[in-house]
């Protein structure tokens, strides 16, 4: 799991400062963005037990003491059951941890280091050996009590791990090694080892395209400073899950106040201008904004920018249960759909992936862009505050005129118009 702090606004930037990554990352709070596994513990008769459950923080240090954050892609028990390991896709790094340990483990907020008790925000730390990748650890497979592979599916690389070295670690770690010199590329920080294997390449086809490539490891990076600031746990995977939405909405400073991650799937790139308002212009205009002003990044160079747009253009949209449905209520719908008194087709133009790209006035906002609908279905919550939760949901709020009209349409006309718009 991801713990996120989606509630904090951080600093209060009226003062008009630039204070690099406020958007993701608070000087006195730390980073908002807390890797962490629920571990929750089965009774004799193998049911889950969650009220003696707790939430693991798998936060920790490299070998350059900065914090690695991120979000775990995984969770695989060896099989003497007392140690996890867990990949953090964006950071690099794999953390085994010990399943077994009991509290009593206090945990650093943040870079403030600030000792917080157990059970404070939930979350608690257990010995853990951190292990340096390749590039985007996403999955692991145990193959026997001993051994297991790690997929580096950034650079398409699967490297083997031993379990009997990182229990040794944990054990070490546990009676109190500290700091010491470890050989070759091994260290030791506190408690954390760091290795590097390179692993065997799978397939150095599989992206023929370098300049999507370039884009993509940018992307998915919580550690290159060109990006983000140290420490903030963050890439822009962390929101755009997969290149598409992670389904939350964020609190900004004013003026923009809730926004929706919006997805970056499918026809995104080509419906110009984008974000929510009429700010940038382009893609790689945003990414270099995003990564500059709410990670704390350095930002990316002209072409490095041109790379993220070339990857966010090439991801597609989800299937969704709906996607090119021959389900008569579709054919329906899409009727609805262009009929002048609902009003849809007004802005949503079919002829143009459906979007005028213009910018209108709705919900108190003057400024808000035109959405593509293409791939809607994917991506709930709906409007730029995320305040309709569903489908559904919207269009029995459009009834009251503010974009589009449903006040004409009966429960049925209403259903049948939703299976249209979750078919695109």
């Amino acid at each position: 799991m991801l713990h996120v702090d989606n509630l904090s606004k951080g600093p209060d930037l009226s003062t008009g400062v630039t204070i690099p990554g406020q958007g993701y990352y608070v000087q006195d709070n730390g980073s908002r963005f807390r890797p962490g596994v629920a571990a929750i513990p089965l009774d004799g008769d193998g049911n889950l037990v969650p009220e003696e459950g707790e939430t693991v923080d798998l936060t920790v240090f490299d070998a350059d003491f900065q914090e690695v954050g991120s979000y775990p892609s995984a969770v695989v028990f060896a099989d003497d059951g007392g140690t996890m390991v867990v990949p953090i896709e964006a950071s690099d790094v794999v953390v085994a941890i010990d399943a077994e340990e009991i509290g009593g483990i206090t945990l650093s907020a943040g870079i403030s280091s600030t000792p917080v008790p157990v059970g404070v925000g939930g979350l608690t730390q257990r010995t853990n050996v951190v292990i340096r990748t390749g590039a985007g650890p996403k999955a692991v497979s145990v193959t026997s009590d001993s051994a297991f592979y790690i997929q580096n599916w950034l650079d398409d690389r699967v490297a083997p791990m031993s379990l009997g070295s990182i229990a040794e670690k944990l054990n070490s770690a546990e009676a109190g090694a500290g700091r010491s010199t470890g050989t070759g590329t091994l260290s030791v920080i506190d408690g954390s080892q760091l290795w590097t294997d390179p692993g065997s390449l799978v397939s150095d086809e599989s992206i023929p395209n370098s300049v999507v490539q370039e884009g993509r490891s940018l992307f998915y990076s919580a550690s290159n400073s060109t990006m983000v600031i140290a420490g903030a746990g963050v890439s822009c995977s962390t929101c755009h899950t997969d290149g598409r939405n992670d389904g939350l909405t964020w609190p900004f400073s004013d003026p923009f106040g809730p926004r929706q991650t919006p997805s970056l799937a499918g026809t995104f790139g080509d419906t110009r201008p984008v974000t929510w308002d009429s700010g940038m212009a382009t893609v790689a205009d945003e990414a270099f904004t995003t990564s500059t002003g709410r990670m704390g990044g350095f930002g990316p160079s002209i072409s490095e920018a041109s790379a993220i747009e070339t990857f966010v253009n090439s991801v597609g949209n989800p299937d969704t249960p709906m996607t090119n449905s021959e389900d008569p209520a579709v054919a329906r719908g899409a009727e609805i759909f262009e009929r002048e008194e609902v009003g849809c087709a007004d802005c949503h133009d079919p002829e143009n992936q459906y979007t005028d790209g213009e910018v209108h006035e709705m919900y108190g906002l003057t400024s808000v862009r035109t959405r593509a609908l293409e791939g809607i279905g994917s991506t709930a919550p709906y409007l730029h505050d995320g305040s309709a939760t569903t489908m559904g949901e919207l269009l029995e709020r459009l009834k009251d005129g503010s974009m589009g009209d449903t006040s004409s349409l009966s429960a049925a006309e209403l259903a049948d118009l939703e299976a249209f718009l979750l078919s695109l």
